[in-house]
């Protein structure tokens, strides 16, 4: 099994083989709004040879007003076999994030991990490492794979809905873990959605996921040091973990963190605070900013 953190020097190294492995890249790339960037857009101009564009709000159930919700298993196994993905394809993702270096790549590895694929790995520092260490990229849209047969089985234990989250707001079984930033789990800072206001669910733990990343390096800090952030803030896993953020995109970051520790991998709140929020009883919420307000 390949380990589940893969350096850019292990990738280059697997696509210069002459046998070509059963592994398929994928550009999971997301930007909130706010950014003002185009992820297709820019894949077309710069990526890893061979990467296929995977878009988490295209990879997603289309029936909800909430963003980017994850498929049924079979809208999943449709569009990953139509990535040339199988069963037995190792999936190595990476995201262009030159802030952090990872950031949504989390969110498709978990996305994976949800419909029972064994072998997903992310990209230590996504595509901002990769350029820093000299490796190429190309550009132009990607060369036609074809399909492939997938077959994808739902795992409900790593995922939490709405009313998974109020039974757990009430027996406190689960410590529910915050990955958004600290201004917006305080309420001070507005949500990029400007039309619901930030906080938090009561009684949540804050761990921002910047705090699991080199700043320096942009890559996920060593084992000890990602025990030491979950510790600082409490969190010691001796009780079951759920994460949650503002709509699962930075939250799986913790579930990948907590897995590469060797813990069982956290179910992630896939309506998050963008579901919380609208639709759970107010007295179970700290309310913030609202950023249509703060114009």
């Amino acid at each position: 099994m390949a380990s589940s953190l893969v350096t850019c020097a292990w990738l280059k190294e697997q696509l210069q083989q002459t046998q070509k492995p059963n592994l398929v890249v994928l550009d999971g790339t997301f930007y909130l709004p706010a950014a003002k960037r185009d992820a297709d857009k820019e894949y077309l101009e710069r990526h890893i040879e061979g990467a296929v564009r995977f878009d988490i709000d295209v990879v997603a159930d289309k029936t909800t007003t909430l963003p980017h919700m994850l498929p049924s298993a079979e809208q999943f196994a449709e569009q990953v076999g139509k990535m040339g993905i199988n069963n037995d394809t190792h999936v190595v993702v990476y995201d262009n994030n030159e802030k952090f270096g990872l950031y949504s790549a989390g969110r498709v590895w978990w996305m994976f991990k949800v419909f029972g694929h064994a072998s997903v790995s992310i990209v230590d520092g996504g595509l901002p490492k990769w350029l820093s260490e000299g490796y190429p990229t190309v550009s132009g849209p990607p060369t036609p794979v074809a399909t492939a047969t997938y077959k994808a089985v739902y795992n409900p234990a790593l995922v939490r809905d709405l009313t998974q989250m109020l039974d757990n707001y009430a027996s406190k079984k689960e410590i529910v873990v915050d990955g958004r930033p600290k201004g917006r789990f305080d309420g001070t800072a507005p949500e990029p959605n400007p039309r619901i206001p930030s906080g938090h669910i009561l009684d949540t733990t804050s761990l921002p996921f910047m705090e699991l990343l080199d700043p320096q390096s942009k890559t996920l800090k060593e084992k000890l040091a990602l025990q030491q952030e979950f510790n600082k803030v409490g969190v010691d896993f001796s009780k079951p973990v759920v994460v949650t953020c503002g709509g699962a995109v930075v939250a799986p970051l913790l579930a990948f963190a907590a897995h590469l520790l060797g813990k069982d991998t956290p179910p992630v709140y896939d309506g998050s605070w963008a579901d919380w929020v609208v639709n759970a009883p107010k007295d179970t919420m700290h309310i913030g900013v609202k950023g249509e307000d703060l114009k």
